[in-house]
């Protein structure tokens, strides 16, 4: 993932690469995000995968949601003439 492109087009993966490259994350919750997009990506297959317990998938949801918090809140904020109605 080396080519630039709209940020609507990020793939999980790409920000993987970013936290890990840029050390915002430690190893552990790097490993969970992998543990998501593993995860998430077996649902567009056919293949029999293992996809942890319910306390795994409640805690990687609860994981998720702590990052998306993470990143929201360290965003700039956003002028209200940026938005397009």
């Amino acid at each position: 993932h080396t080519v630039q492109h709209d940020i609507k087009r990020i793939m999980l993966d790409e920000l993987i690469q970013l936290f890990r490259k840029l050390g915002l994350f430690d190893d552990s919750d790097l490993n969970y995000l992998e543990k998501i997009k593993a995860n998430r990506n077996g649902i567009h297959s056919f293949e029999n995968r293992e996809i942890g317990s319910w306390e795994e998938l409640h805690y990687c949801i609860h994981f998720f949601c702590y990052l998306m918090e993470w990143v929201l809140f360290r965003l700039p904020d956003i002028p209200d003439e940026a938005y397009f109605y």
